[in-house]
């Protein structure tokens, strides 16, 4: 196994649908949650993809629940 730092190139493990290197370090995660869901959103997956990443906390408000940062 291997898993690269979260201050890595792409440490926030969005490449599947964000090629921006370091997105993570320049946008901040309600950002990046909102065009991650946008650009899935049209694969067959996408739904999975979204429900695997982006979880809700008890505000309802969405965080990456896969990334311990």
């Amino acid at each position: 196994m291997d898993f690269g730092p979260y201050y890595h190139l792409f440490g926030a493990h969005l490449q599947d649908a964000i090629g921006f290197p370091w997105g993570h370090l320049f946008f901040d995660d309600k950002t990046l949650i909102k065009v991650y869901k946008d650009l899935v959103s049209q694969y067959p997956d996408g739904q999975q993809r979204i429900n695997f990443r982006i979880s809700e906390d008890s505000d309802g408000q969405e965080y990456f629940s896969y990334i311990n940062k």
